[in-house]
C-alpha cells in the first residue's frame, strides 16, 4: 500500500483547556440529545474566542430540559441554567420558549471558565459557569 504523504504528522495536535479565567465564547455546535437517564437535553459545543489561546479545546456544555418525573427543585434548576444560557449567548426568547436555529453562532462575553479535576487517566477539562440572569 502506497504512503499517504502527511509531512507534519509527527507534531502534536491536541488541544488544551485554557486557565482559569473570563473568556469569550461562541456557540459552535447545538444537538439535541439524551442524558445517561434518558431525560431530553442539548450538547453545547462551545469554542473558546481568545488568540492568546488559539489552541483551546472546545468545552462541552449540556442543557439540560424539564422532563416528566422531575422534582420541582430540579425542573427550577434545569430552567435557571437554560435562561442564564440564553441570556448570556444573548439568545433571543419568549416566555414559552426559543428557536433552536437561533443558538449556533452566538456568542457570549467574559464568561467564567474553571477546569475540572482531572480523569482517572488523566485528562483535564474545562467547564463553564455562567452568570445570573437578571
Amino acid at each position: 500500500m502506497p504512503l499517504i504523504d502527511l509531512p507534519d504528522l509527527d507534531q502534536t495536535f491536541e488541544s488544551e483547556p485554557v486557565p482559569e479565567g473570563q473568556y469569550d465564547l461562541r456557540v459552535a455546535k447545538f444537538e439535541a440529545a439524551e442524558s445517561k437517564a434518558g431525560k431530553p437535553m442539548y450538547k453545547v459545543m462551545l469554542i473558546v474566542e481568545d488568540q492568546e489561546f488559539p489552541n483551546a479545546s472546545p468545552v462541552n456544555f449540556f442543557l439540560s430540559l424539564p422532563a416528566d418525573g422531575d422534582e420541582e427543585r430540579t425542573k427550577t434548576f434545569k430552567m435557571q441554567q437554560i435562561k442564564r444560557f440564553l441570556t448570556a449567548f444573548s439568545i433571543p426568547y419568549e416566555a414559552n420558549g426559543f428557536a433552536a436555529e437561533d443558538v449556533e453562532g452566538s456568542t457570549a462575553s467574559q464568561i467564567s471558565i474553571s477546569q475540572a479535576p482531572p480523569t482517572e487517566d488523566g485528562r483535564v477539562f474545562n467547564e463553564v459557569h455562567l452568570p445570573r440572569a437578571k
